[in-house]
């Protein structure tokens, strides 16, 4: 089994940086994005939250290209006048670079409750987690390989707030073969993000995700939140049934298998007003052969395998078209001069694209939730549209299988609690090209066209629970 080690991080603003180079079979309970207070007991209280915790899992670093004179440095030697790093997709300790591995990076985030209070998201949640305060937050093991490829198995059990960074591959390594396996076990959550850049800087072409492989396992009872865009190729549901009779309750405290892209774990109350930086999650890759904005590769893989997931996405149905962005992609690029709608068409909405699924027809589950200024009644799809029209709000996207233009998802829509509401979405499907839009020049026979699910309309009634009250 992993060798265990136990890390607390209690400083108010302390950054713990902890490197293990190798092949080596590892694990930690830790606990962090809290502090002691004056009678020595951990808490989160949402306010002194500002800790990091660093793990860096590396096969190489830059030490020799510094002994070679071929990049500047600190001779090859760690060295405490050199600085240190660890922002964002950098993995510099004691002024050495790590290489050809995987970074987790965690870090307390701030959510807003119901009341309009910013709260602590690990105060709030983490009690879905310890039995007791003293208890480790979050439970990390990781296996590493280096037979001709290199692989990381990473697997969460408890509560990871942060974000999971590939290191920049090495000069030597940069033609191997790499996968980065996540697994989420039973009832565990992953708040944060993928950041693989660094892969893209060393493979060929900013779109390009060539001699890599990305897992994210999500076993029963799982939760993944994202907060920015995330490209997934293989996302595995596992062993996974839905729960309608909980689909209304905290997302925390259903049984089932969830992705929001929608909320930021914040209360469905407390949604942030207006938000129009909406979030991509992609999910398998287009071919190389496909001129396309997606993440390409020539690798073969299953993209989303496993059945019941619950996916939420946020609509702002009055997004301004000339600031809203999906994926950091604006709405609107007119750099042709003449104003036309961007890559994904008009965005008022995360969304969800899937290129590439296992089997036809996987079953998959969506909750729509709106901005607290949403006008039910003005919500509809134009018949025959895509992104391309003003109006249409797309959710999903998803590959054709090889029959009849049938998508690869099937996708059905649960009601969602806000405030004293139900809101009940409905929704439209539509052939469509990769970024929802509906094009003459789009690929429409099966197997190469894409269905986009867009909002239709919207139900709004008073729950059952607040008539009677």
């Amino acid at each position: 089994g992993a060798s265990m080690f136990n890390v607390i991080n209690a400083g108010d603003q302390s950054k713990v940086n902890i490197v293990v180079q190798g092949q080596v079979n590892v694990g930690a309970n830790i606990t962090y994005g809290g502090r002691f207070d004056e009678n020595n007991n951990y808490i989160w209280d949402g306010k002194d939250n500002a800790n990091q915790t660093t793990f860096i899992f590396a096969n190489g670093n830059d030490i020799s290209a510094m002994k070679d004179g071929v990049k500047e440095g600190n001779s090859g030697k760690d060295s405490f006048a050199n600085s240190t790093d660890t922002t964002n997709a950098n993995s510099k300790v004691l002024g050495v670079t790590y290489q050809d591995g995987i970074k987790l990076t965690l870090k307390d985030k701030t959510i807003t409750n119901s009341n309009g209070e910013n709260i602590s998201f690990l105060n709030t949640y983490k009690n879905y987690f310890i039995s007791k305060e003293t208890d480790p937050i979050l439970t990390l093991t990781t296996n590493r390989t280096n037979n001709g490829t290199f692989k990381d198995t990473i697997v969460i059990e408890g509560l990871l707030v942060g974000d999971v960074v590939a290191l920049e591959r090495s000069s030597a390594n940069k033609e191997k073969h790499a996968e980065f396996d996540v697994t989420l076990k039973t009832n565990s959550a992953f708040f944060g993000g993928f950041d693989f850049s660094n892969l893209l800087k060393t493979q060929n072409g900013a779109n390009s995700l060539d001699k890599t492989s990305i897992t994210l396992v999500m076993e029963k009872g799982s939760k993944f939140f994202i907060d920015s865009s995330v490209t997934l190729q293989n996302l595995s549901i596992k062993n996974v049934d839905l729960n309608r009779e909980e689909t209304l309750i905290n997302t925390f405290a259903q049984s089932n298998t969830v992705i929001d892209l929608g909320s930021y774990g914040n209360d469905n109350n407390a949604l942030r007003k207006r938000r129009e930086d909406f979030n991509l999650l992609s999910i398998g890759v287009v071919s190389k052969t496909e001129p396309d904005s997606g993440a390409q590769s020539t690798e073969t893989t299953t993209g989303l395998d496993g059945q019941n997931a619950l996916f939420r996405v946020y609509v702002n149905a009055n997004a301004d078209q000339n600031n809203a962005t999906l994926g950091k992609i604006n709405a609107k690029n007119a750099s042709d001069g003449n104003g036309e709608s961007g890559t994904y068409g008009h965005v008022y909405s995360d969304r969800i694209i899937v290129d590439n699924a296992k089997t036809n027809g996987l079953q998959e589950y969506i909750q729509v939730l709106y901005d607290a200024d949403t006008d039910a009644k003005s919500l509809s799809h134009k018949t025959g549209k895509g992104t391309e029209t003003e109006g249409n709000i797309a959710v999903f996207t998803v590959k054709n299988g090889d029959t009849n233009n049938t998508p690869l998802v099937k996708l059905d829509t649960i009601a969602v609690l806000q405030g004293f509401d139900i809101f009940q979405t409905y929704l439209a499907s539509q052939i469509t090209d990769r970024n929802g839009k509906v094009t003459s020049t789009m690929e429409t026979s099966s197997n190469t066209s894409y269905t986009t699910y867009f909002v239709d309309h919207l139900d709004v009634r008073v729950s059952p629970a607040n008539q009677q009250s």
